[in-house]
């Protein structure tokens, strides 16, 4: 037996070990391994509390605990909360969590905000395409990893869209080489006898070719990076309070 609550809170159990047993255990129970259990390395997310497999280990607020998060939509014009989910203290489970307020207060409230205000957690290419497809605007920041690497960003290379190929600044050609459906990135590369003798190179790339990462959903992306300057976006932002989704009717 544990000595204490904190050590007991603290348990470090596999998850996918913990299910097995259960379900040995008692075979009529039927048991779904939660996000992250098929890590091959232990972590945050295979953190088991053994009393109420459905909440999550949380380090967001200091000192790690087990938890959910409450999700909330406010509509920002009326200072009203239209709907709350509550969701496992996983930071994937807030868009999940927006989704579905979103489609909830369309169907009970027949609300469907024109622009949502949200924290960067929600800039996502598919959260942000989703958004698109629905008609709503997102004020979300959305963080712009090609200039933050010091290198040439991806505006400085040309897109043939014919061939489906990137022209760099000197006149070479970065085909398309991977689609990875698992984080929704295509990959166009240079080849290593093209960038050697760049002069240039030094501007473009660390390794011995350049490599372009795009998400499927980079139009989507761009329309919101576009608005982050505009005087409604910066609005938003002001009246928005941080660490929820707003709704703005």
């Amino acid at each position: 037996m544990m000595g204490n609550a904190a050590d007991w809170l603290c348990l470090r159990y596999p998850v996918r070990t913990a299910v097995m047993q259960r379900s040995a255990s008692q075979p009529g129970l039927s048991l779904v391994l939660p996000l992250g259990s098929r890590r091959s390395r232990a972590g945050p997310l295979d953190l088991f509390q053994p009393t109420d497999p459905a909440a999550a280990w949380n380090t967001k607020e200091g000192r790690g605990r087990f938890g959910y998060f409450t999700n909330y939509m406010i509509d920002t014009e009326h200072a009203i909360i239209v709907d709350v989910e509550a969701t496992p203290a996983r930071m994937a489970q807030e868009i999940i969590a927006s989704k579905a307020m979103l489609d909830r207060i369309e169907e009970i409230h027949e609300l469907k905000p024109p622009v949502l205000t949200a924290d960067a957690g929600y800039g996502t290419g598919p959260f942000l395409a989703w958004l698109k497809e629905r008609e709503i605007t997102a004020h979300i920041p959305v963080r712009d990893y090609q200039h933050l690497s010091g290198m040439l960003p991806r505006e400085a290379f040309t897109f043939d869209a014919e061939r489906n190929v990137f022209i760099c600044p000197q006149g070479k050609i970065l085909k398309h080489r991977t689609a990875r459906s698992y984080n929704r990135i295509h990959t166009y590369r240079a080849t290593a006898s093209d960038c050697k003798n760049c002069p240039i190179k030094a501007q473009c790339t660390r390794g011995t070719k350049r490599a372009l990462s795009v998400p499927f959903d980079e139009a989507a992306r761009l329309e919101v990076i576009a608005l982050q300057n505009t005087p409604a976006f910066q609005r938003s932002r002001i009246k928005g309070p941080s660490k929820t989704i707003n709704s703005r009717s």
